[in-house]
């Protein structure tokens, strides 16, 4: 009896052994990724990012070829092409003028205004809500093939992008007010240049591109900080000639503000316009470098207020009217610079936009009338607006 036990306890331990271990082979089978994870990882918990999806689509620019260029490129700088000069003398004669540089005007103040919207959908449900805004964008696109289009959204709360064609140039014309504002406002704050230093207006100019030709006549001094307020709230070239040239002249501020740029706004570049003419030229950007000079001024003005709200608070006050803005409702905030060019058929605007969410949204659309154009900026803003309305 005695043996028979030991027998049976033997064949018993014999029988159990060999069961776990045939477990263990069909869990090591079925689930190869989780053997040892506990023990594998070295990093830290604390070191987990969640990503964020990138679905940038892009475009090749063109080369260099033999078609001769028939209009010459200038730096584009202003909304409309001068074709001579003109004062306003002859309307303002009759009134007396002071000549003497008025206080340096100052935009209303304003603050971002904080959401407390609940997000409604999961990660996985928003990645795919911005998978189908680009399709609808994709469209847009497709259904128009007589503009060229260039979209950049990138949002400054969770960092996810959507990038269509934005890294082929493009002609920024007065939106490039909006980098060179920050250059100037960054040279003031570092002493460099001095926001009471003055400019005597010398009564050229063309009245539809600018608020000091339409209002005042020659002689009237300007303080270099009314001439950056009127340029980015007006839209004012004879303003932002002047603080260009007050910071040193168009080269040195091209090179600054091309400065790591994708596309260097000092450097030629080759490209097709909407008309499937070529050019090459300097003084162009990219809807990708745009939306980082709102991206760097949205963080700025947070980090570093003295330098960067007063900017801030002038593309909030903009007189000029924002086809991005137009597209979302009146309790968002837009914060914009326009720049319109008929020559060269080019409409571009650059946004911060707080509504929901803080997001850069820059859109630039090319060709041949003004408000078909603008109409089609607004369209595509629209879908920025639905996507964040679909995850709240």
């Amino acid at each position: 009896m005695i043996i028979l036990t030991a027998a049976a306890a033997v064949t018993f331990v014999i029988v159990f052994i060999s069961s776990v271990a045939s477990m263990q082979d069909l869990y090591r089978n079925a689930f190869p990724e989780l053997v040892g994870a506990a023990t594998s990882s070295t990093d830290p918990v604390t070191s987990y990012t969640r990503p964020t999806r990138e679905t940038t689509t892009t475009t090749t620019t063109t080369v260099e070829t033999t078609t001769t260029e028939t209009t010459p490129l200038a730096p584009i700088i202003a909304t409309t092409t001068t074709t001579g000069e003109t004062t306003s003398s002859e309307t303002t004669a009759a009134t007396t003028q002071n000549n003497e540089a008025d206080p340096v005007p100052s935009s209303p103040d304003v603050i971002f205004t904080e959401w407390h919207d609940f997000e409604k959908v999961s990660f996985g449900q928003r990645a795919l809500l911005l998978e189908n805004m680009k399709t609808s964008i994709d469209k847009f696109i497709t259904d128009h093939p007589d503009y060229r289009i260039s979209f950049r959204y990138e949002n400054m709360k969770n960092g996810e992008t959507l990038g269509i064609n934005d890294i082929e140039p493009i002609v920024p014309a007065g939106a490039i007010t909006m980098p060179v504002a920050t250059y100037a406002y960054e040279r003031i704050a570092a002493g460099t240049v001095s926001p009471t230093s003055v400019y005597t207006y010398e009564g050229k100019g063309a009245e539809l591109s600018s608020y000091i030709a339409a209002n005042y006549t020659q002689g009237k001094k300007f303080y270099l900080g009314t001439l950056i307020n009127y340029a980015v709230t007006y839209n004012d070239t004879i303003a932002l000639d002047e603080v260009i040239k007050a910071l040193g002249g168009l080269e040195d501020v091209a090179a600054r503000i091309g400065d790591g740029a994708i596309v260097p706004y000092d450097k030629v570049c080759y490209y097709t316009d909407y008309n499937k003419k070529e050019y090459k030229g300097k003084y162009r950007t990219s809807a990708t470098d745009m939306s980082s000079y709102a991206k760097k001024l949205y963080f700025g003005s947070i980090n570093d207020t003295a330098t960067y709200k007063p900017l801030i608070c002038d593309l909030y006050a903009s007189e000029v009217t924002s086809p991005i803005k137009n597209a979302f409702p009146e309790n968002a905030q837009v914060f914009h610079s326009y720049g319109i060019n008929q020559e060269q058929g080019s409409h571009l605007d650059v946004a911060i936009v707080n509504y929901r969410e803080p997001a850069t949204v820059t859109i630039y659309v090319e060709g041949a009338n003004d408000e078909a154009c603008n109409e089609a900026i607004k369209t595509l803003a629209g879908y920025v607006k639905d996507f964040l309305d679909s995850c709240y």
